[in-house]
């Protein structure tokens, strides 16, 4: 093998490792890498509250409105997570209360994803249902 020829290999491995770890070190902002959103079961909620700041909130109690809670924590349950960089102002709030006293706030509106906070996290879900709950919302509230 000719110098010139060996210096093109050496080149192209190089090139190739070069590559390959700048793809490995990336951050990783993949909708795998975020938190997972699922809500526990209903037994550990004790309310949530839709728009607690507005005048015409709604509060759904574990031991008279179990159906309502259900179909929320369906909704929320089937969510997955999305991009983290979208944002808005989000028209409609929903808090769950657990009976531990920990709070998740849940807003959106009309963007088809969802910002969750539980804790000092925040990130973004999208899911179909959970669109038609703040769809229905908006309806309900006007937005």
């Amino acid at each position: 093998m000719t110098l010139k020829i060996k210096s093109i290999g050496i080149i192209s491995i190089m090139m190739i490792l070069m590559l390959s770890a700048t793809a490995c070190s990336k951050p990783k902002n993949e909708v795998s890498s975020l938190p997972k959103n699922e809500i526990s079961l209903l037994n550990d909620i004790n309310s949530i509250e839709i728009n607690p700041g507005n005048t015409n909130k709604i509060i759904y109690t574990k031991d008279k409105d179990s159906d309502q809670i259900k179909e929320f924590i369906i909704a929320y349950n089937e969510a997955i997570p999305a991009d983290n960089s979208l944002g808005t102002t989000p028209n409609h709030e929903v808090v769950i209360n657990y009976v531990n006293g920990e709070k998740v706030y849940v807003s959106g509106g009309t963007q088809g994803f969802q910002t969750v906070v539980k804790g000092d996290k925040q990130f973004n879900i999208k899911g179909d249902k959970l669109w038609d709950y703040f769809k229905q919302l908006n309806k309900k509230f006007g937005s």
